[in-house]
């Protein structure tokens, strides 16, 4: 029993939750959304900071509980709990995009689930 514990601990400590961006907008110059998200959510020299990654965070302070509760889970063996985290995290930062009118960033946030060895684009 505790062997098991112990794998599943491990496990869950080399797991990473990103919330990345995806696809590129349909125009001439293919411009990469994640690119476009960086731009808008940090701003740049013409574009103010929309700052909407930590407003998300601000408004739902419950993820700390959601990311307890699903570790937990996946604990005892639910290996489908963390995708509840990627899910609910990337949802509620694009309930924060509001700036882009197309919607392509706002609907394009997805979440990734690695291990320490994978590397992300």
């Amino acid at each position: 029993m505790f062997r098991e514990l112990e794998k599943r601990l491990k496990d869950l400590a080399s797991k990473e939750i990103r919330i990345v961006a995806s696809g590129a907008y349909p125009t001439k110059k293919a411009t990469e959304v994640r690119d476009v998200a960086v731009y808008q959510n940090d701003g740049t020299p013409t574009i103010k900071a929309a700052k909407f990654v930590e407003k998300a965070a601000k408004a739902n302070k419950d993820w700390k509980r959601l990311v307890f509760e699903q570790a937990m889970k996946h604990l005892g063996g639910d290996i489908a709990a963390l995708h509840e985290i990627g899910k609910t995290v990337a949802r509620d930062i694009g309930a924060h995009c509001w700036r882009v009118d197309t919607g392509r960033l706002r609907e394009s946030f997805k979440y990734q689930i690695t291990t320490e060895r994978q590397m992300i684009k």
